[in-house]
């Protein structure tokens, strides 16, 4: 009789050589210049989007981890690969901040946490776009307005994806190393464009990619998260 297939099996498989060839991108996106990198950089990403379908399998609520992924998808192409594109890949990635946002609504069981978390989110927004506007006065455009929605509701996942506990920690150290990549983002372009600064110089030189230290690792973790689901019944949440 021939032997079922083993899903869970291939997936430990995959995940191995997912995790393998990440580990021989890194390097590459680090030490290599110009084009080289960045084509390492959106290969690796495109090996993440991989991995969440080959892990399609699992509970419902990874789906929206899945659209999220597709949307990193959209915004990496807009920042690594295409010229003048920040503001596109940015609005990406608020997109991608919503799809996890709704997912740890789903997947937050107590009713006083999913409030605390929408209305504190509004909060912070709000109170971003004022700071945003008082510290940048005429120079904050729409990228800069845009970048700190994006940036506090990203901090806002990370809080609560720690908050649901030993179930989502791979996916919430997943965001945290990621809240650290646009940190470093976020500042060189604040000192070097804002301030006109040359103190975070040193985040991006020609054997430094200093975001990607952190975005690279947070992108694989948040796709092995989706292999530790499939041991839930499709129809689960």
């Amino acid at each position: 009789m021939k032997e079922a297939f083993d899903y869970r099996k291939w997936v430990k498989i995959f995940a191995l050589a997912f995790v393998a060839l990440e580990v021989a991108l890194f390097p590459i996106i680090q030490l290599t210049p110009g084009d080289v990198s960045a084509y390492a950089s959106y290969s690796a990403i495109i090996l993440v989007a991989v991995f969440a379908l080959i892990t399609v399998k699992g509970a419902c609520a990874g789906h929206l981890i899945r659209l999220g992924i597709l949307f990193t998808l959209v915004a990496d192409y807009f920042l690594v690969l295409a010229d003048d594109s920040e503001l596109e890949g940015v609005i990406a990635f608020c997109t991608v901040q919503l799809c996890y946002f709704a997912y740890l609504l789903v997947k937050e069981k107590r009713r006083s946490v999913k409030i605390t978390n929408a209305v504190s989110r509004a909060l912070l927004s709000a109170l971003l776009v004022v700071v945003a506007f008082l510290v940048l006065g005429d120079d904050a455009d729409p990228l800069a307005v845009v970048s700190v929605l994006y940036y506090g509701n990203l901090v806002a996942n990370v809080v609560f994806a720690f908050l649901l506990g030993r179930e989502e920690r791979i996916f919430a150290i997943g965001l945290a190393l990621f809240s650290m990549c646009d940190l470093c983002i976020g500042l060189e372009v604040l000192f070097d464009s804002y301030l006109d600064s040359s103190a975070f110089d040193f985040v991006y030189g020609s054997h430094l990619n200093l975001p990607w230290v952190f975005y690279q690792p947070s992108q694989t973790l948040i796709g092995l998260h989706l292999g530790t689901k499939i041991n839930v019944d499709k129809d689960g949440v």
